[in-house]
């Protein structure tokens, strides 16, 4: 039909700890906003960042899942995570999630 009916996106780390970034730009209306933003940036992604240190980049993380509704219960989601969880079982990783909703 060419509809997209689900969507993920995998970090495949393979041994590098990506270098931190500080949220940056000029995006936001004063200093308040841009500093609360880095805030909640540091808090969202730190049980993250601290995963792949500990791991030394030796991961393999599910960032994002998504199932249009329409599509749901048909297996579109579970083949997205099959996907990269084998990719981990041939690199002899951990897999990490994150949930947010």
């Amino acid at each position: 039909t060419g509809e997209i009916m689900a969507q993920a996106k995998w970090n495949i780390y393979n041994g590098e700890v990506p270098e931190e970034v500080e949220l940056d730009g000029d995006f936001w209306a004063g200093q308040d906003e841009k500093e609360y933003a880095q805030y909640l940036s540091r808090e969202f992604l730190g049980p993250r960042t601290a995963a792949i240190k500990a791991s030394g980049g030796h991961l393999v993380s599910l960032d994002i899942l998504t199932v249009d509704p329409k599509h749901q219960k048909r297996g579109a989601g579970r083949m997205l995570v099959d996907w990269g969880t084998a990719i981990a079982d041939k690199m002899g990783v951990v897999v990490g999630t994150n949930s947010a909703l």
